[in-house]
C-alpha cells in the first residue's frame, strides 16, 4: 500500500500553509514561474484587478466567454462587464477593498433570507 506524502511545511522550501506573499513571490522567481503564464494558460474563465480596480490580467478563456478581448479590456475597471449589463462590483473588487461586510447589500438571495459570510477575513 502506498502512503500519500504530504507536502513540506518548513518555511525554507517555500510550500505549506504559512506561506506570505514575499515567500510565493521567491518561491515563482526561484522556479521562473510568470503569473501571466499560470493565468493566460488556465481553462478557467479569471481576470485580475490590482488595488486600483484595473483589469491586470484577462486569459483567454475568458476572452472566450465574453467574447471581450485582453487589449480591449485591460487597464480598465470594467470587469462587471462580464457579469452584468450595468456598472456594479463584482466579487473581486469587495475583496480588494476588504469589504466583504458589503456582499450582502449587492448579492441577496432568492427567499428574501439574510446572506451570511462564513468567511470574516480572521484568522
Amino acid at each position: 500500500m502506498l502512503k500519500k506524502k504530504s507536502a513540506p511545511t518548513n518555511s525554507n522550501t517555500g510550500l505549506g500553509e504559512n506561506i506570505d506573499k514575499a515567500g510565493l513571490k521567491t518561491l515563482l522567481a526561484k522556479n521562473r514561474v510568470n503569473l501571466n503564464d499560470i493565468i493566460s494558460t488556465s481553462s478557467a474563465p479569471q481576470f485580475i484587478i490590482n488595488q486600483d480596480h484595473k483589469i491586470v490580467y484577462w486569459n483567454r478563456a475568458l476572452e472566450e466567454l465574453s467574447n471581450i478581448t485582453t487589449d480591449n479590456i485591460l487597464g480598465t475597471n470594467k470587469q462587471w462587464k462580464v457579469f452584468y449589463n450595468t456598472r456594479r462590483p463584482c466579487m473581486a473588487d469587495f475583496i480588494v477593498n476588504g469589504r466583504l461586510e458589503d456582499i450582502p447589500k449587492w448579492y441577496g438571495t432568492e427567499d428574501g433570507s439574510k446572506f451570511m459570510l462564513k468567511y470574516q477575513g480572521k484568522s
